[in-house]
């Protein structure tokens, strides 16, 4: 297991980022994604999210609830999606 990660490649804190993030993704030229998110979030976030990047046609390849970000809890995750697209 790869001992670090190059986490967040991608951040935006303004007004209207969500429904904005497909083409922030884009510009980036990612074209695959992994999505975490904490598993009480509001739905309607999620939703979105997800279609920003669709509008976009960038793939989520994992859509990965989380509920806890304890070391041990987010090395699982990496561990069970390393290979995975």
């Amino acid at each position: 297991m790869p001992k670090q990660t190059p986490i967040p490649a991608l951040v935006r804190v303004k007004p209207g980022v969500l429904d904005r993030i497909g083409h922030y993704a884009e510009r980036q030229q990612f074209l695959r994604v992994r999505l975490f998110f904490s598993e009480d979030l509001n739905s309607e976030l999620t939703s979105r999210l997800i279609q920003s990047l669709r509008s976009r046609s960038i793939q989520i390849v994992q859509l990965t609830p989380v509920s806890s970000i304890a070391f041990e809890n987010v090395a699982e995750i990496f561990r069970r999606a390393e290979g995975r697209g």
